[in-house]
């Protein structure tokens, strides 16, 4: 079975042949999954993520330019209807005919093929069967708890973004546009830059965080700011910036929880919280 179609990249079947394969979802790119990045050579993921697919209301950790940026050596198999519809045994056959791995990495809960059917005892049987290496990674652990996309993704929806960052090994970030606002940070004396939110992608809880806002090389210390009313609204200050960033992409990282979103009856008492909450990240960098 050959895989040519699903693959984003066609250049992919001559950079494989003969390396080392990791397979899964990777969502999130944590730090259970960089032990198998760091036993291979490129590592088969899926685009759009199974999840974003058979959850089209639920958000993911990481959109495909941002699992670009974690993590270079990605090869992309396009997930649609027929990829779907591929038994476990014809999904590692269509791998192991198109991409010729002489070994594949899974995670010790792998699951593969129509409604997941496949596992690692499967993966066994097809390593076998197809002639190529197998290794199997335990979980990884950190604090007692097995480090997983769902624990994070609940982590964020609580605001506990440290912790999440703990179990990913890096700082929680999204991509973003810089587009106009109201104007009302300016106005009160601290300028922000508003954020295009893009759909699918998982932010943490409304509250306001330290973080980074990172372009063209340089990364800066940033108050942010989640709010949600109507929509969805994300907007930073950076710390000791004057320049225009607008219609510029940014990578906006998160690495605390300063507080949460309070109502103020007048603008004077919002200064006033912006001025202590840009002093308290300032201080506590």
């Amino acid at each position: 079975m050959n895989f040519s179609d699903f693959l984003l990249d066609k250049n992919s079947m001559n950079k494989t042949k003969g390396r080392t394969l990791a397979l899964g979802a990777f969502d999130g790119c944590h730090l259970g999954h960089r032990v198998l990045f760091d036993k291979v050579d490129f590592s088969v993921t899926f685009h759009p993520s199974p999840k974003a697919y058979f959850s089209p209301n639920d958000s993911i950790l990481n959109l495909i330019d941002e699992k670009k940026i974690l993590y270079p050596g990605f090869v992309f198999l396009k997930f649609d209807e027929r990829m779907i519809d591929l038994s476990g045994e014809q999904f590692i056959k269509g791998i192991v005919d198109t991409l010729a791995p002489k070994k594949i990495v899974v995670g010790w809960d792998f699951h593969f093929g129509r409604n997941l059917q496949g596992n690692t005892d499967a993966m066994k049987s097809l390593a076998e069967k197809y002639k190529f290496k197998l290794e199997i990674v335990p979980p990884v652990k950190v604090d007692g708890h097995i480090v997983k996309s769902t624990l994070i993704r609940e982590l964020l929806h609580k605001g506990e973004i440290e912790k999440a960052n703990c179990f990913l090994g890096y700082e929680y970030f999204f991509m973003s546009e810089v587009v106009h606002g109201k104007g009302l940070g300016k106005k009160l004396g601290f300028p922000t830059i508003n954020l295009k939110i893009v759909p699918r992608k998982l932010l943490p809880k409304s509250g306001v965080y330290s973080g980074h806002t990172a372009f063209n090389g340089r990364k800066h210390l940033t108050a942010i700011s989640i709010l949600r009313r109507e929509t969805l609204e994300c907007e930073g200050h950076i710390l000791d910036f004057k320049e225009d960033l607008y219609g510029q992409t940014v990578q906006i990282s998160f690495n605390r929880f300063v507080r949460e979103q309070q109502n103020f009856s007048t603008t004077e008492l919002l200064k006033k919280q912006i001025e202590l909450d840009v002093k308290e990240i300032a201080t506590n960098r």
